[in-house]
């Protein structure tokens, strides 16, 4: 999305937001074939969502379905980039209806 829609991104960022990344796909990195091919896919989405704004963004990552690896989380702490992921995951990929998430996850958090 940064690279496809930059404006958004350059929007959020005018508007005092913090931007971290994500990585280029919605894949599981911890299924990919190879270490290498995990990192790569972080790098992509740093570098895209590094380059839309034209400034730079926080050290911050979230790791697609929350899933992360050893070799992945090494390499992003060399980066000095900080991964964060949450105890109760909202699933909001599933939902069309904004409301239905944030009801799943108030429920969880009680």
């Amino acid at each position: 999305m940064a690279l496809g829609l930059p404006d958004i991104l350059r929007d959020v960022v005018s508007r005092g937001h913090t931007v971290g990344s994500h990585a280029m796909t919605y894949a599981n990195i911890r299924k990919k074939k190879s270490a290498k091919d995990g990192v790569d896919e972080i790098e992509k989405g740093l570098g895209a969502v590094h380059r839309a704004p034209g400034q730079p963004i926080a050290p911050f990552f979230r790791y697609p379905v929350l899933q992360d690896s050893s070799e992945t989380l090494k390499h992003v702490g060399e980066r000095n980039v900080t991964a964060f992921s949450m105890g109760v995951d909202s699933f909001e990929i599933k939902y069309t209806n904004a409301a239905k998430p944030v009801k799943d996850v108030l429920t969880k958090l009680d």
